[in-house]
C-alpha cells in the first residue's frame, strides 16, 4: 500500500486526465470510469504511460476483474439477468497461451436478479407473488472431473468449467371472487430453473526455479562472484552494500473485453549498485550478508548464500615474467591436472609458446580460476630501440675520437 500511495504521489495527474497521450486510450477511459479506488486507477494508469512493470500483479487483476460484470446475460420469466464468468487466480497471457499456477483459485463472478410477476391470473379477482425459495449452486470442474474452487493441479494443460445452476420457488395465493367479495381461495407455486456454464482452456506452468551462485575468488576485500539464475523471471541477488536485479519480463495490463488480464513481453533489464562486471562474473567489494530471490510467473524463492571461500590452491612456476614473443614458456603448476588457458587455446601443462600481445595465463581447477601476469615484448618495438642505441654509441665514439685527435 506504502508503493501504491508513493506511486499516486509520484504520477503526473494532468497525464492521466489526458488518455490520448496513452497507448489504449479506451483502457485509460475505462479506468478511469471504473469502481475502483483512486489509488488503484493511478497504479493502472501508471501502466499505460510508463509499461516498466517487471512483477505482475495478480491481485489488483483480480479486483478489477471482480468490480466489471459480464456484457452477456440471460433472463427468463422470474430470473433476469443471469451471468456467469470465470477467472483462474492467478493468470497471465504469454506466447499466445493463457498459463495458470499449478495451486489457485477459480473465481466464477456470477449473480442474477428477480423479478415476481405482478399479473393477476385469468380465474382470480386478486393474485399474490411472493419469493418461497431460493437456491444457487456452484460446481467446478478441471477436466470434466469435479473439483472445488482452490484448486491443485499437475498436469500440462486443462480445461476450467463452472456450472452455476439458479432454482426459485415463488408462492402464488389467488383470490377470487366468493359472492360480492374477493376472498383467498388457494395457493400455488412455481419453480423457475436456470442453467449457466462456462470454461476456459489454459496451460499449466511448471516451476522450475534454480541457480548456481559460487565465490570463485577473493583479494583484498574484494570478492569474485558467479551468479546465473536459471528458470528465473526474476533475480535478486541483495547483499549489505549492494545488490544486483536481473529482470526478464515486463507485465502489462490488457483489457478483453470486461476482463483484465496480464500480459507478459521479453524484455531484459539490470539494476546494480555498488558493484562491477566482469568476464568471470560480479565483482563486489564486501561480502558480508547475502541473500538471493528468485521469481517466475508465479512462485517465489528465498534463498541463503553459500559464502564459502575454501577453493583449492593453485601454484605456479616460473622461471621468468618477461619473455620475448617466440620464447618457449616453461614451468611447473599444482595441481598437475589443472587446465591452463592462453592466448586462446587450452593446454594441460606449462609447455607453450609466448605470443604477442598475451600477457594473462589462466588456471582452472575445478570450480576455481587462477589468473597468472607475465610480460611479453613486442617484437616489433624492439629492433628499432636498438639500432638507436647502436647509432648513439656510434656518434658518442666518434665524438670522442674527434676530441683525442684535436
Amino acid at each position: 500500500m506504502k508503493s501504491l500511495i508513493l506511486l499516486l504521489l509520484l504520477f503526473p495527474f494532468s497525464l492521466a486526465e489526458d488518455c490520448s497521450q496513452t497507448f489504449s486510450p479506451e483502457w485509460c477511459q475505462e479506468i478511469q470510469t471504473s469502481n475502483l479506488s483512486e489509488i488503484e486507477k493511478q497504479y493502472l494508469l501508471s501502466d499505460l504511460f510508463s509499461a516498466q512493470k517487471y512483477y505482475p500483479d495478480y491481485d489488483l487483476a483480480k479486483k478489477w476483474n471482480l468490480a466489471h460484470l459480464p456484457e452477456i446475460k440471460h433472463s427468463q420469466e422470474i430470473i433476469k439477468d443471469a451471468y456467469l464468468k470465470i477467472y483462474i487466480h492467478p493468470s497471465l497471457w504469454y506466447n499466445q497461451s493463457l498459463l495458470v499456477n499449478t495451486s489457485g483459485e477459480i473465481v466464477a463472478i456470477r449473480g442474477y436478479n428477480l423479478e415476481l410477476p405482478k399479473k393477476t391470473d385469468n380465474e382470480d379477482c386478486a393474485t399474490y407473488h411472493s419469493l418461497w425459495q431460493e437456491q444457487e449452486i456452484l460446481r467446478y470442474y478441471i477436466n470434466n472431473q469435479l473439483t472445488s474452487p482452490n484448486y491443485l493441479i499437475y498436469s500440462t494443460t486443462a480445461e476450467f468449467k463452472v456450472e452455476y445452476y439458479i432454482k426459485v420457488i415463488i408462492k402464488i395465493e389467488h383470490h377470487q371472487w366468493q359472492k360480492s367479495s374477493c376472498e383467498y381461495s388457494h395457493t400455488t407455486f412455481k419453480t423457475e430453473e436456470l442453467t449457466l456454464t462456462d470454461a476456459i482452456s489454459a496451460q499449466i506452468y511448471l516451476s522450475k526455479l534454480n541457480n548456481t551462485f559460487q565465490v570463485k575468488d577473493y583479494y583484498d576485500n574484494n570478492y569474485l562472484i558467479y551468479f546465473k539464475p536459471e528458470y528465473a523471471v526474476n533475480a535478486e541477488l541483495n547483499l549489505f552494500h549492494s545488490y544486483f536485479k536481473q529482470h526478464y519480463f515486463r507485465f502489462i495490463p490488457q483489457i478483453n473485453s470486461t476482463f483484465l488480464i496480464i500480459k507478459a513481453e521479453p524484455q531484459v533489464h539490470q539494476e546494480f549498485f555498488n558493484l562491477a562486471f566482469s568476464d568471470e562474473g560480479l565483482v563486489i567489494p564486501e561480502l558480508i550478508s547475502c541473500q538471493i530471490k528468485l521469481s517466475d510467473f508465479f512462485q517465489e524463492l528465498v534463498l541463503p548464500c553459500n559464502l564459502s571461500t575454501n577453493h583449492p590452491e593453485i601454484i605456479v612456476n616460473l622461471p621468468k615474467l618477461i619473455y620475448d614473443d617466440g620464447d618457449l614458456i616453461l614451468g611447473t603448476i599444482f595441481p598437475i591436472n589443472s587446465t591452463l588457458n592462453y592466448a586462446g587455446k587450452n593446454y594441460t601443462s606449462l609447455n607453450f609458446t609466448a605470443i604477442y600481445p598475451y600477457h594473462k595465463i589462466s588456471v582452472s581447477y575445478q570450480d576455481t580460476v587462477f589468473y597468472y601476469i607475465i610480460q611479453v615484448k613486442n617484437p616489433v618495438l624492439y629492433p628499432p630501440l636498438i639500432l638507436l642505441i647502436i647509432f648513439l654509441l656510434a656518434v658518442y665514439l666518434i665524438f670522442i675520437l674527434m676530441r683525442c685527435l684535436l
